[in-house]
């Protein structure tokens, strides 16, 4: 809701517009309302590592979470990896379209107000410095940066970094993910944060973020919530 004049200007003079399909978007955000009720919500899945489930499966917990539990704690991940949401993604991490991690930032942020606790500080999944410097930029980061404000939740940028040049996640099996991230991350300093929240933009694994949350609860950090923006389909 809009409050202030200093609001008020920059929203009629620049009014905001769906980056899906160019009509005026709605509560100043860059999406329409049709838009929005056409991204595919992460309604049925498991409830630690948020795996997509069939809406006719009754199960919590998934068949792998049971077996192997992670070091993270709970994922939270509003929609599924499909569609426009997939759509978005790509073009934030591929054609450096920033004003797309401004509305995932805050519709990932909004979906978490409705959660409590909050962790104590957000860490954005890091990049090796080649890759970054490939890149440009961290897109979790990036996404991290927005939700921060909205959720008056500080970020803490030094406390992990990626050491380990690794293969990029999404050309391997899963088997070989779990290898390829192992020793990938650091801690770099003390950490004085009892409750933390890893944010990415996807998970499909859940190796990377799992391979962090140990680094991190080994470092004496007790809880350790996924927060990102979609969740893909698990791979074989």
């Amino acid at each position: 809701m809009i409050k202030h004049w200093n609001e008020i200007i920059p929203n009629y003079l620049f009014p905001a517009v769906c980056l899906l399909c160019g009509n005026r978007g709605e509560q100043s955000q860059d999406l329409c309302l049709r838009c929005r009720q056409n991204l595919i919500a992460n309604q049925y899945c498991c409830q630690c590592c948020g795996q997509v489930f069939d809406e006719t499966e009754q199960q919590l917990i998934c068949g792998r979470c049971q077996h192997t539990p992670p070091y993270f704690d709970k994922v939270y991940a509003p929609y599924v990896y499909q569609s426009a949401i997939r759509y978005l993604l790509l073009q934030l991490k591929f054609q450096r379209r920033y004003q797309i991690s401004r509305l995932l930032g805050t519709l990932l942020g909004e979906h978490l107000k409705q959660f409590s606790p909050l962790p104590e500080c957000l860490i954005a999944v890091p990049l090796h410095r080649s890759r970054y410097r490939q890149r440009g930029f961290n897109q979790s980061l990036e996404i991290t940066k927005i939700m921060a404000k909205q959720l008056a939740i500080p970020i803490d940028y030094k406390g992990c970094s990626r050491p380990l040049n690794t293969e990029k996640q999404s050309t391997l099996p899963m088997k070989q993910r779990v290898k390829n991230v192992k020793n990938a991350f650091a801690v770099k300093k003390k950490l004085n944060w009892r409750h933390i929240a890893l944010v990415d933009d996807v998970m499909t694994t859940g190796s990377t973020v799992n391979e962090l949350a140990r680094v991190l609860k080994q470092a004496g950090v007790i809880k350790v919530d996924i927060w990102v923006c979609a969740r893909a389909g698990a791979l074989k």
